[in-house]
């Protein structure tokens, strides 16, 4: 497992950066390579996440912008999902299930028309066709993605992170007594799901 790193605004990174990139030279070697420009950024906050396998950096503008920086395909996916279900979890949900056609599984019978509609205008067939011919490599990556949104829902239901305040204000009203109930762990075909709104 390794850190994800929220660092201070873009200004502050760019500022760390010189102007010119370094020439190399011949006697130059991988001892004296350039340190990277983002440990210069003053850290806010660090998460250690299951589904990362290096570290990985998330840059917030001064608009509360996330910027990921990330060795890999993998890492910047589930970083990215993350961070992104941090901000904005109740409305991936409303999205994920709205491409799948199971909104009234949360919100029952004043949902079950949007749910008929969707499948009748065909969103859960059209995710379902972009699952099946997604590439291994595009699967790996929504799975990834999956595993940072799971990575959220974990410190919620572990009580590291405050629940969506979506879900605290409606749970009660859906017959949920833990708010957590209503947060389900996602897949690679959740996923497509959202994808297909």
């Amino acid at each position: 497992m390794k850190h994800l790193r929220l660092l201070l605004p873009l200004s502050a990174a760019l500022a760390a950066c010189p102007s010119d990139p370094p020439v190399p030279s011949d006697d130059d070697d991988a001892a004296t390579a350039a340190p990277n420009p983002l440990l210069a950024v003053a850290q806010t906050g660090a998460f250690t996440l299951p589904c990362l396998t290096d570290a990985v950096h998330v840059l917030r503008t001064e608009y509360d912008y996330p910027h990921v920086y990330a060795t890999n395909d993998a890492d910047m996916a589930c970083a990215m999902a993350f961070v992104t279900a941090r901000d904005r979890y109740f409305s991936m949900e409303l999205a994920r299930r709205l491409g799948l056609g199971t909104l009234s599984e949360v919100l029952g019978d004043l949902a079950l028309d949007a749910d008929i509609e969707n499948v009748a205008i065909g969103s859960r067939m059209v995710a379902n066709r972009m699952y099946e011919a997604a590439s291994p490599e595009m699967r790996a990556y929504w799975g990834a993605y999956a595993a940072g949104v799971n990575a959220y829902i974990a410190g919620v239901k572990e009580g590291r992170f405050a629940a969506p305040g979506e879900f605290e204000a409606a749970a009660p009203f859906l017959g949920f007594a833990d708010v957590t109930d209503l947060m389900l762990d996602w897949t690679d075909r959740d996923v497509a799901g959202m994808g297909a709104t």
